[in-house]
């Protein structure tokens, strides 16, 4: 049952969310299915982890339906009862847990029904709470202030004098939340051109960018530092620094005034803009800045309980490796395991430890670590396999290097793991073909052959290849000893 949409659900379940659901469940109001409640009171034995042998299918239904032939069929009917009411309970805990929807949802009712009774009321305590969230504005904050501003244009329509201020006040709000949403996507559709070399345009965000120089967003300092954000995407090398400086500026003078979840992407488009523009924006500062944005990221995540994925994960250890911080990545991974979220994260942990290792120059250690690794499946299998490989490389031990090339290269070339995981298999060739020439490299004699060996190598590099800095590296030191 461990690979069923349910136990991957309620393994995303805290603690008082299970509690909370089980209460769910006993209500009639909700759930009258009783099979469903002896289920989950079977399965909630084994969160979090939900990997133990007693919760095979067939030991599961002993419990539920004791005395009973195994039935797959009533099983799997019984499975998918029970994650409509996890879904269920989601939506129900997140409706009147946020106040913004509860107030959404009653209005809703009211204007439906034209029921505008005490109305006034509701509308008044609704802007308390918005009051309230606007200390932290995120998108959640605009659209909810639309759907009040909305409401009060509506019922106000019904008046006998209507003020155009209402209509006024509407339409900001919508621009507003528009205005943001569409720099989330701009944002991140940047970053991804950046990464694979696509090219975008976008005429709507000439629009926004005009109504930020005409000082619409002057009171919305979040929607403003986005705009600025997508200057500095968009700048030259000379405004590129006192841009790059006024959003940092910008930013420290109004975090108080930004969501949590908002601050979080700020600072992952700033790092990725920084880490992805490198080679072309070279300045003294650039360096400490990324990493000063990727470590607030990640200990503001921290700070909430939010859950990293493999990927999240592996980009940490490799950009705090980068600044050569070994005390916070030993303090990320002996404190903050639990918050990854992946099955076997003994396999990342080690992965960690053996790349932190290696970064030290410690490659026997490192490449004992990886060979330790019993699984090497999955998502992890090219960061494991690549590191594998150039510990091998520094060791200097070719032979087995060669061995463990054509090892790799017969996977790649059958697997489709990597296309789920958004991984070309041709920059992963692309890495192998170029080790195999370096390691050629280390064998030949004849300076036309070791000339054309080199021109090889630069050829494949002009491409995206894995790991492309370390080969150009390694070729760079090959030069400089020959």
């Amino acid at each position: 049952m461990n690979s069923t949409i349910l136990v991957s659900l309620l393994k995303h379940f805290s603690k008082g969310e299970i509690k909370l659901f089980s209460k769910f469940l006993d209500s009639p109001y909700y759930n009258s299915n009783k099979a469903a409640i002896s289920l989950f009171d079977e399965i909630r034995k084994f969160y979090p982890e939900f990997n133990s042998e007693l919760l095979k299918k067939k030991n599961v239904y002993k419990k539920v339906f004791p005395g009973e032939k195994f039935n797959d069929v009533k099983l799997r009917k019984l499975i998918s009862d029970l994650n409509k009411l996890a879904e269920k309970f989601i939506s129900v805990e997140n409706l009147t847990r946020d106040s913004n929807q509860a107030h959404n949802a009653f209005l809703n009712f009211k204007k439906d029904r034209h029921y505008f009774d005490n109305a006034g009321t509701y509308l008044k305590n609704w802007k308390n709470v918005l009051d309230i969230s606007s200390a932290g504005k995120d998108d959640n904050y605009y659209y909810f202030k639309f759907c009040y501003e909305s409401h009060v244009s509506h019922i106000s329509s019904f008046k006998p004098k209507v003020e155009s201020s209402y209509k006024d006040k509407e339409l900001k709000s919508l621009t507003c939340y528009f205005a943001l949403k569409a720099m989330h996507i701009y944002c991140l559709n940047f970053i991804m051109s950046l990464a694979y070399g696509s090219s975008q345009e976008n005429i709507l965000l000439k629009e926004i960018l005009a109504l930020d120089d005409n000082g619409f967003f002057s009171e919305e300092p979040l929607i403003h530092i986005y705009c600025e954000l997508i200057r500095l995407f968009t700048a030259d090398i000379k405004s590129n620094r006192d841009l790059l400086y006024q959003i940092h500026k910008e930013l420290a003078e109004k975090e108080k005034s930004i969501a949590n979840d908002e601050k979080i992407a700020l600072y992952w488009f700033i790092s990725q803009y920084l880490v992805l523009t490198s080679g072309k924006f070279v300045l003294p500062w650039y360096n400490d800045l990324k990493w000063y944005y990727f470590k607030k990221q990640i200990e503001l995540q921290i700070e909430i309980g939010e859950k990293f994925s493999w990927a999240a994960f592996v980009s940490i250890i490799n950009n705090g490796l980068t600044q050569k911080e070994f005390d916070w990545i030993n303090w990320f991974i002996s404190g903050y395991t639990h918050l990854i979220n992946y099955d076997n994260k003994k396999l990342l942990v080690s992965w960690a430890k053996a790349k932190v290792m290696y970064t030290k120059g410690e490659y026997v250690d490192s490449l004992k670590e990886l060979l330790l690794i019993n699984s090497n499946l999955g998502y992890m299998k090219y960061n494991i396999s690549s590191l594998t490989i150039m510990n091998y490389y520094e060791l200097g031990n070719y032979n087995e290097l060669s061995y463990y090339l054509q090892s790799y290269g017969k996977y790649i070339s059958k697997t489709d793991k990597l296309y789920d995981i958004g991984i070309n298999k041709i920059i992963v060739v692309g890495f192998i073909k170029a080790v195999n020439l370096l390691v050629k490299l280390q064998y030949c004699s004849d300076p036309v052959q070791q000339d054309a060996i080199k021109f090889k190598i630069e050829k494949l590099t002009q491409e995206k290849i894995l790991s492309r800095n370390w080969v150009l590296e390694k070729l760079n030191e090959y030069n400089i000893a020959n």
